[in-house]
């Protein structure tokens, strides 16, 4: 049997295999974007006072973040499976928890701001709302990301031998996640 081979001449594995690598090398080159926006956090919070929390709040919020996370890992399952109305089922409800945690966050950012902490008051609020904005701004695009995915879900896009979307779209999910959990430890919790 003969393995299929994409325009460019190379078999659909090693393609896979490249953008994989490709998507390794992005989120390689986000992570040393994040820590080094984390390293002026960190120097934010050895200058400034930061305000105090909703921690149920934003507890909640990774609680969801991680949820959705859970369904991405279930959404790569089904498709493996061959699963079409799982996949479909898992990547909307991922998408309906990162909406959910952008809409949180705004409420948390209406909070703070009416408690003074604004993108001018003070060098740690700047530092704040990059970081964490960036983070939220990668989490909207993971979001349009998994409805966009939906949609192709629900017209058979996927199969478990044209499963990479899912597959790459779980490295960035997964990573934009990781990433939160660091935030969240760092700003909030410590």
């Amino acid at each position: 049997m003969e393995a299929a081979v994409s325009a460019h001449g190379i078999s659909a594995e090693k393609h896979n295999e490249m953008l994989k690598f490709g998507w390794w090398l992005y989120i390689a080159s986000e992570v040393m974007l994040f820590a080094s926006m984390i390293g002026v956090m960190v120097l934010a919070k050895s200058k400034y006072e930061s305000p105090e929390y909703n921690i149920p709040l934003l507890s909640l919020n990774t609680f969801l973040l991680l949820m959705s996370s859970w369904m991405v890992v279930r959404a790569l399952a089904s498709v493996q499976e061959g699963d079409q109305v799982a996949l479909a089922r898992a990547l909307f409800i991922a998408g309906l928890l990162g909406t959910t945690f952008i809409t949180l966050q705004i409420v948390e950012y209406t909070e703070l701001s009416h408690h003074g902490l604004t993108l001018t008051s003070s060098m740690y609020g700047s530092v704040f709302y990059m970081l964490t904005g960036f983070h939220g701004f990668h989490v909207f695009l993971g979001v349009l990301w998994l409805f966009g995915n939906f949609f192709r879900a629900l017209k058979g896009h996927f199969t478990p031998d044209k499963a990479i979307g899912i597959e790459v779209m779980g490295l960035y999910w997964h990573f934009v996640d990781v990433v939160w959990i660091v935030l969240f430890t760092l700003i909030y919790l410590m």
